[in-house]
């Protein structure tokens, strides 16, 4: 949704091509038209191993088969050691700019890792440096809440008509659910089905993008905006832009919902985009002020924390990259939270150090 406000914005250092370890909660100026190349070394084929061996030669090679064996086993442990999350990195944290991106209301991230928003009036394809590598489908104008199918296709809202549609990644478009008053946020929920919030009206609707069937789970939450589920898929959060109110919706454990409960309030208004990282903290953008919020859901009306003040006045939302948290990845990596900057077209990379929830297509 278009909100016609603005801020000046702060300055921003600039920096070399590629980032630089600043203090914490300042900004890091990354050029993303350069690229890391990374070289392979290949070893040669080894020479062929004698018909006969020494027992003291037998026993070197058994030797150096166990330790290999226990350093791999020693990266694979460490490759799959569970965050902390009673010690997730000191706020605020910091971030870097990525430029040339789209300045598209929201966005989301394909099974390959890439970037896939409205840009230049095409839903499209964006890699690492925000250049376009795929045209899903031509012809797209004012988009707001973004998702992904577990069969690739993208579900995408379009307030200015009412309708949400399915796009397949040949451009195919179908329509899954029409005559809502504005819908806004988009999520997918670990059952398949999608979840609509309704901005105007105040509905939040779920929908079988199969069959088109729907049923309204809440209502009464004005100006309803971002969603998103938490770890176990037991309760859909959701924010109020009108408000700055966050409600939790959970299941009754019979197929149904329950009502919905007020968490809390936060910040002066525009709550926008909400996500929800493994730990099942809340992660907020209000859009006016710039600000990205970390909130426990188990405490109402807690004390929210600032993750980021980030020099934009429209940070509509915000998502989990999909590669390999390490920092040495050339892509969007799985621990670093990426915001949308929809005033110019660029992105922040939040350097959070903690991965989002499971997605659809990691179920």
């Amino acid at each position: 949704m278009r909100k016609d406000l603005f801020l000046v914005l702060g300055s921003v250092t600039m920096l070399g091509c590629m980032p630089v370890p600043v203090p914490s909660g300042n900004v890091n100026d990354t050029d993303t038209d350069t690229q890391s190349n990374i070289d392979t070394e290949f070893e040669p084929e080894p020479d062929p191993e004698p018909e006969s061996t020494t027992e003291s030669e037998t026993e070197t090679e058994t030797e150096t088969e166990t330790e290999t064996e226990t350093e791999t086993e020693t990266e694979t442990e460490t490759e799959t050691n569970p965050t902390d999350c009673d010690n997730l990195p000191s706020l605020p944290v910091d971030y870097d700019i990525m430029y040339g991106f789209s300045t598209a209301e929201d966005f989301t991230f394909d099974e390959l890792g890439n970037m896939v928003a409205v840009k230049s009036g095409n839903l499209a394809r964006m890699d690492y440096d925000g250049d376009v590598v795929d045209i899903i489908s031509p012809g797209f104008g004012e988009m707001a809440g973004t998702s992904i199918l577990a069969d690739g296709d993208i579900v995408i809202a379009n307030p200015n008509n009412g309708r949400v549609l399915r796009v397949t990644s040949e451009g195919g478009q179908t329509n899954i659910l029409t005559g809502v008053s504005y819908p806004n946020g988009v999520t997918v929920g670990p059952e398949g089905y999608v979840y609509v919030s309704g901005h105007n009206d105040g509905e939040i609707f779920k929908v079988d993008p199969d069959t088109s069937e729907y049923e309204i789970i809440a209502n009464g939450i004005g100006g309803a905006n971002g969603m998103a589920f938490s770890p176990d898929g037991q309760t859909l959060y959701v924010c109020s832009f009108w408000t700055s109110r966050i409600y939790r919706i959970p299941r009754d454990g019979n197929g149904g919902w329950e009502n919905k409960e007020l968490i809390g309030t936060y910040g002066w208004g525009g709550l926008d985009g909400l996500n929800v990282d493994e730990c099942g903290y809340l992660y907020v953008t209000e859009y006016i002020q710039g600000k990205v919020w970390r909130i426990d859901p188990t405490k109402n009306n807690p004390d929210g924390e600032i993750v980021a003040e980030l020099p934009s006045s429209w940070i509509p939302n915000l998502h989990w990259g999909r590669g390999p948290s390490n920092p040495q990845f050339d892509g969007f990596q799985g621990n670093v939270l990426y915001v949308a900057d929809r005033d110019q077209g660029r992105v922040f990379a939040l350097q959070v150090g903690v991965e989002s929830t499971p997605q659809v297509y990691d179920q």
